[in-house]
């Protein structure tokens, strides 16, 4: 199987396969029994994006971060990690787990349809997506980590 930019090139398979996620590569079934793969974990496309918005990190993301990378919770975790089209906050690869940080600015409508939108996408890729507001990680620090320990069992 020949490497075609960020995706692999096809390759003939003598059974058929379903759309599923594994965590680094998405099985697409194509026409008859023709198999793509693609890597959908931290594409080279949005590498850039990527170190921007980690530099224009929010004071939530920062003081959320300074407990996460400290592998307190026994797992790594990685901050703005990019799967797919989307690159979310805070991402575990050993549990599939994303920590999703809102502002206000996902209060309004439009918002909300991308956020429920990316979270099915996440979801069709067995991945778990807990969101917590910016408020609560100032006002209740320990609580969000509590919540994040739960899903992490």
């Amino acid at each position: 199987m020949g490497k075609v930019g960020n995706a692999l090139a096809p390759r003939q398979r003598s059974t058929s396969s379903v759309r599923r996620g594994d965590g680094h590569l998405l099985l697409i079934q194509g026409e008859g029994a023709r198999i793509f793969c693609m890597r959908i974990h931290n594409l080279t496309t949005k590498l850039t994006t990527r170190r921007e918005l980690r530099k224009a990190a929010t004071p939530q993301e920062i003081i959320l971060w300074s407990r996460l990378r400290r592998k307190d919770l026994g797992c790594k975790f990685r901050r703005q990690h990019s799967i797919g089209r989307y690159i979310v906050d805070f991402y575990c690869p050993t549990y599939k787990l994303i920590v999703e940080l809102d502002g206000n600015q996902h209060n309004e409508e439009d918002r909300k349809e991308y956020d429920a939108e990316r979270t099915r996408y996440f979801k069709d890729l067995g991945l778990t997506v807990v969101r917590f507001w910016n408020g609560e990680v100032n006002k209740n620090l320990e609580g969000v980590m509590i919540k994040i320990k739960e899903y992490l069992r």
